[in-house]
């Protein structure tokens, strides 16, 4: 089931997925101008839908969405080899959205509205009174039968409108009017978004070989100083404790010496959970044996400290590492 989306302009319309190349459209703007543009890559495998956020031609961010749910942030990396696996029913098109859609968007896959527990939504009448009363900003997703629609509030007021599937003949505020009487808004399934300022950037595929490279690096060292199953423990407790103060490790861990998962999550957070991560690893294994964590820093970072730098994570570690 495909829910229609507003959007300025077509760039591949409704195709089925065995005949789409994913990375080649991911990757179309690093070769073409012209692709360098903002935008969404949709997939829907019937009740599901996949989200791609586009700006300036790069994927940015992934996003799931089941009908009638909430949608969640994924790694685009999921969204990749879904497409991949090409489904026989499922479907890809590429849309373009300005910006302030997109983030309109974005903002379904975060925080519910503080207020919109209290809000009534049953009427829309007495919904949009409060709304003005309480002079709220946010995002209201409407989800019809066939179609998805979102409005952005500034002020209590209604500031923005992404209206899809606009009937012939019919004007955006008339359409608009049809929504939001009490016959089109009981149709709508309705929820309230806390509002994003800008569109984050998921840490990219580099970024996170670089990170799952480096804690590698760290076992292989510590196992060498300490034993390989201290050095085991210690980097696994590490990632136990950082986990739980930074999520996006969460879904990190272990198959044999490799580390696997797919952290969703901007650079600097992901490079926070890392660091964390690291020096914890790193005092953990110094109750072991007699080692010095800042040499073993040296050590295992000394292979990307360059990318590492530049990403801030030795400034996040305690010893001065040169460049």
């Amino acid at each position: 089931m495909s829910l229609d989306l507003a959007r300025e302009r077509v760039y591949l319309e409704k195709t089925k997925l065995r005949y789409v190349n994913l990375p080649n459209i991911l990757n179309d703007a690093m070769w073409d101008r012209r692709a360098r543009v903002d935008g969404l890559v949709g997939v829907v495998l019937g009740q599901i839908h996949y989200w791609i956020f586009m700006r300036d031609g790069e994927g940015v961010s992934a996003a799931r969405r089941e009908v009638g749910k909430r949608a969640a942030l994924v790694p685009i990396g999921e969204v990749v080899r879904v497409v991949e696996r090409g489904d026989d029913h499922g479907h890809i098109f590429y849309y373009g959205m300005p910006e302030s859609q997109l983030r309109a968007m974005y903002a379904s896959t975060g925080a519910l509205l503080d207020a919109g527990a209290a809000l009534n939504t049953a009427d829309p009448v007495d919904f949009f009174f409060q709304v003005r009363q309480l002079q709220l900003d946010g995002v209201l997703e409407l989800e019809a039968p066939a179609a998805l629609h979102y409005l952005v509030l500034r002020g209590g007021e209604v500031a923005e409108a992404y209206l899809a599937g606009l009937p012939p003949g019919l004007s955006r505020g008339d359409f608009l009017k049809s929504l939001l009487n009490a016959e089109g808004w009981r149709r709508c399934g309705v929820r309230a978004y806390a509002p994003v300022s800008e569109l984050p950037a998921q840490a990219g595929p580099a970024l996170v070989r670089l990170y799952g490279g480096l804690l590698e690096q760290t076992l292989a060292l510590l196992g060498a100083e300490i034993g390989v199953e201290r050095a085991r423990e210690a980097v696994v407790t590490a990632l136990a404790e950082a986990a739980a103060q930074h999520a996006c490790l969460g879904g990190l861990g272990f198959e044999g010496d490799r580390i696997v998962g797919e952290p969703v999550a901007t650079a600097p957070v992901l490079t926070a959970g890392v660091a964390d991560w690291f020096l914890r690893a790193l005092r953990r294994a110094e109750r072991h044996g007699l080692l010095s964590p800042a040499e073993v820093a040296d050590a295992a970072t000394a292979p990307a400290r360059l990318a590492l730098n530049q990403q801030g994570f030795l400034s996040r570690l305690p010893w001065p590492l040169s460049v």
